[in-house]
């Protein structure tokens, strides 16, 4: 979350683009290429380099921290008191829930302005200004309110509170969010406004109950209270000025944007370009709505739904700001323990329990216990949202985004209270809980957008316990992993199993025999695919599958694994939906999924492979091994992972692959004369005439090598961009710095057509473009197997496939396609897979089988 998306266009890549391959500590994170020769020394951005003040470092650091909690307990304090006078403004003004609700609404207009005052504020008059405008708006605000003004007057009182405190709102909350042990301290901060919620509706409640004061005598101990606020602030943040906040944030404004035009555009739209602040926005208005609806109407609920006095469910409501109050002192230092995204999203699920329990057990008692402990488990989240969001936004954008994300937060405080208003007056107040509840659940559901690991770890099959190379996040673990497994993949190891890949060949070749023999026309989609599986068999489980001999798709294999492509492609970014469903160890383990059908295929072919006395020393072999001298490194659920990786990949690539050859070179006749010429070169030279080509002579067909670079250049079996994250300090492609935190990817299919790299004729079928003097320079264009450390650990064997299937069928078929014109389809999610172009081959009379 954070990342910017980035468009999928090579412009943005250099001339000089080479694929990077090194790597730090972070889980796929590039890392910036070394500095070069240049006289011209590149500064690091500052942010790279920051150091988190601490809140006790200096005795004017305590006295600001001090006055922004003694803020909070005000803005907590003007929140809570709504909730106890809201029975006696309609009494007084003579209005009923609906128009009464518009002081919930009203002080949203205030927040709203705000968000985009924040750092205009900021900029001009430093923190010096916030401390002035916040409080003087509460300051003035609760002096009006204090003389019981006509209601239109309260209601326009209403906004100004609005903009004072959302002016303080964004501002603390940054400026505490950067300190060290941010959690802890935004705790305490956001705890001070649990006090100030707590005892407001006590006082407010003891007040008018029992010493028979009005409503708005309320708003002369607030008033009181905020000349405290507006001193204490003051003579904190005095020299806290704007020319002082703008030197701060000069060097983290120019390394954040990763452009000249960002950098220029005003803060709050520049932070609305990252999805973070949308989320978090969006949540904390849900979040806002939640809070502010119980504290505001659980008076009225106790009153009339449970029959408690008028005191009795004045103190339910300070039970649940105690609870509140308690949560965020308390559970500050458990959320980093647990991981603030993660706990956020318990702390919720906890809410939705206990706001069960309040809903369905009529007892006063029950309910008052219940709605503080809601607090309680409610109480730290929007502390916690704002350290998230601190943490995935570039800093001179963290007081636009959070305040952004505040307005929206009392704009659920306001918004929601309203509604509920609204449907009580029409349906009563029992409909409460229902509405609340549901509020939670959608919460839930949001903060599961930003609660979600990366794409890699969907492929960690059948669930996250068999962990491979590609679905491992931390780099240098993932080369451990890797070359755990490199011996299996090594070129020396593959060719002695090139006796059996032969054996496979020759079977596909009866097939096509029989085709001929029949004129019948052959689906290559579902011949190849059975080819594939069948070289994985041999190669990887001294056995073949049989798809071939059979002439099925066997368990439905070919189809299960297009379905769990198309699944991997989308799930990856719902890892917390994955985890739940499909890749739920629990359901895995006892084989209630689909996508167990491919672990299962695997797991059978080892346990039939090693029940096998003639089992030769293939890669189940090589991995055995490994796991027997280095227990440490490698385990028997890595082993099986490798097993069930290399079935899952190995097929619809390879078929793909030799497709992309076969169409293509069809619509450019000259390809395949030309490919055939050379083959029959070599076997008037004595090579190339055995029943299956060699490797060793294929391999040194240049015409073939062409082909194959291009047939998986035009047509990239994995268009899928497999992210990268940008390092500490950015990371520089080209003219453009893309911030830390960016997810980067290329399509390699993009990379592949683009005219800058491929030359004009980058969209056709050109083997020759690989020939040429500028062919060397196109190596580090080409991508089919990705770069660098993550690219595909089975390129051997898929070179080894391709080669000698190609040069084979084009030695001894003729192939033409049924209707010449007929375009093939294909469906492209994570791999693309080509379909619907029926062929007919016969043999070739010059061919080994004419």
């Amino acid at each position: 979350m954070g990342a910017q998306p980035i468009s999928q266009s090579p412009t943005i890549l250099p001339s000089n683009y080479s694929p990077p391959s090194s790597y730090d500590d972070h889980p796929n994170r590039l890392v910036p290429p070394a500095s070069s020769s240049s006289s011209e020394e590149v500064t690091p951005p500052s942010h790279a380099v920051d150091i988190a003040p601490r809140w006790n470092e200096s005795k004017s650091s305590i006295w600001q921290l001090s006055a922004t909690f003694w803020c909070a307990l005000v803005i907590g304090a003007n929140d809570a008191a709504y909730g106890a006078i809201i029975p006696y403004l309609e009494k007084y003004y003579q209005k009923n829930y609906t128009i009464v609700s518009l002081v919930f609404l009203s002080p949203f207009v205030g927040y709203t302005i705000s968000a985009f005052l924040n750092n205009a504020i900021h900029q001009h008059l430093g923190r010096r200004g916030v401390a002035a405008i916040g409080p003087g708006c509460h300051l003035l605000t609760f002096a009006i309110i204090s003389v019981h003004p006509p209601f239109p007057v309260l209601i326009v009182m209403y906004v100004f509170i609005g903009l004072g405190s959302g002016v303080q709102n964004a501002a603390w909350n940054v400026w505490i969010g950067n300190m060290a042990n941010s959690n802890e301290v935004l705790g305490f901060f956001h705890g001070f406004y649990g006090v100030g919620a707590t005892i407001s509706p006590l006082i407010a409640t003891s007040l008018i109950t029992k010493a028979g004061w009005e409503w708005y005598s309320v708003y002369y101990l607030l008033t009181g209270a905020a000349a405290i606020e507006f001193a204490y602030a003051v003579s904190a943040f005095w020299t806290e000025t704007g020319s002082k906040y703008r030197q701060e944030h000069a060097a983290s404004s120019s390394s954040g944007s990763s452009s000249t035009d960002e950098a220029a555009l005003p803060q709050t739209r520049l932070a609305l370009r990252y999805n973070v602040t949308w989320i978090c926005a969006v949540f904390l208005f849900v979040y806002g709505g939640v809070e502010v609806s119980i504290g505001g109407w659980i008076v009225v609920f106790m009153t009339r739904v449970r029959h408690g006095s008028a005191f009795a469910s004045g103190m339910a409501e300070t039970g649940f700001w105690l609870g509140i109050t308690v949560g965020r002192f308390v559970l500050g230092f458990v959320s980093p323990r647990i991981g603030e995204k993660l706990s956020i999203a318990v702390y919720i699920v906890f809410a939705i329990a206990l706001e069960l329990l309040f809903w369905l057990v009529p007892k006063f008692i029950v309910s008052a216990i219940a709605v503080s402990l809601v607090g309680f488990f409610l109480g730290t989240i929007f502390p916690g949202v704002v350290v998230v969001s601190t943490r995935l936004l570039p800093k001179n954008l963290h007081v636009a985004a959070i305040g952004f994300a505040a307005a929206f937060s009392m704009g659920g405080g306001a918004v929601f209270p309203f509604m509920v208003g609204a449907i009580a007056q029409a349906k009563g107040v029992t409909t409460l809980q229902p509405i609340l509840l549901a509020m939670l659940a959608v919460a839930l559901g949001i903060w599961a957008m930003v609660f979600r690991a990366p794409w890699y770890q969907i492929l960690a099959l059948p669930d996250h316990r068999f962990q491979s190379p590609m679905s491992e996040l931390n780099p240098k673990r993932r080369v451990e992993r890797a070359k755990n497994l490199a011996s299996a993949y090594a070129l020396s190891s593959l060719i002695k199993s090139e006796a059996h890949i032969d054996s496979t060949i020759q079977l596909l070749c009866q097939r096509l025999d029989e085709f001929s023999d029949n004129q019948t026309t052959v689906e290559f989609n579902y011949w190849f695919n059975f080819y594939a599986f069948d070289v994985i068999g041999e190669v990887v489980f001294s056995q073949s599958f049989g798809f071939l001999q059979s002439g099925k798709d066997l368990g439905g294999s070919v189809a299960n694994t297009r379905y769990l492509n198309a699944y991997v492609a989308a799930a990856g970014y719902f890892q917390w939906l994955h985890n739940c469903t499909l890749g739920n160890p629990l359901l895995s383990k006892y084989d209630l999924l689909p996508n167990n059908h491919l672990f299962d295929t695997a797991m059978a072919a080892l346990k039939r492979r090693n029940e096998n006395p003639d089992h030769r020393n293939d890669m189940v072999e090589h991995w055995k091994r490994m796991v027997q001298e280095h227990p440490d490194r490698m385990g028997r659920m890595d082993l099986e992972s490798a097993a069930t990786g290399s079935v899952g990949a190995g097929s619809d690539t390879i078929s793909t692959a030799l497709q992309s050859f076969f169409y293509h070179a069809l619509r450019r006749p000259v390809v395949l004369q030309t490919l055939r010429a050379e083959v029959d070169a070599e076997r008037a030279q004595g090579r190339c005439n055995q029943a299956v080509i060699p490797f060793a002579e294929a391999q040194n067909l240049e015409y073939l090598q062409a082909c194959v670079k291009e047939a998986l250049r035009i047509f990239t079996p994995v268009p899928f961009g497999l992210a990268r994250v940008a390092p500490k300090g950015g990371l520089q492609i080209g003219d453009r710095l893309f911030p830390e935190g960016t997810k980067l990817s290329v399509n390699p299919g993009v990379i592949h057509h683009c005219k800058d790299f491929f030359g004009d004729d980058a969209h056709e079928f050109n083997p020759d473009r690989w020939l040429g003097p500028e062919a060397k320079s196109l190596e580090k264009y080409f991508l089919p197997f990705g770069a660098g450390y993550n690219s595909c650990p089975g390129q051997h064997l898929a070179r080894i496939e391709l080669c000698k299937v190609i040069a084979t069928l084009v030695r001894d078929y003729d192939i033409r396609q049924e209707d010449p014109e007929r375009e093939w389809s294909y469906k492209a999610h994570f791999m693309v897979i080509p379909y619907a172009w029926p062929c007919y081959v016969s043999r070739r009379e010059d061919g080994l089988r004419g």
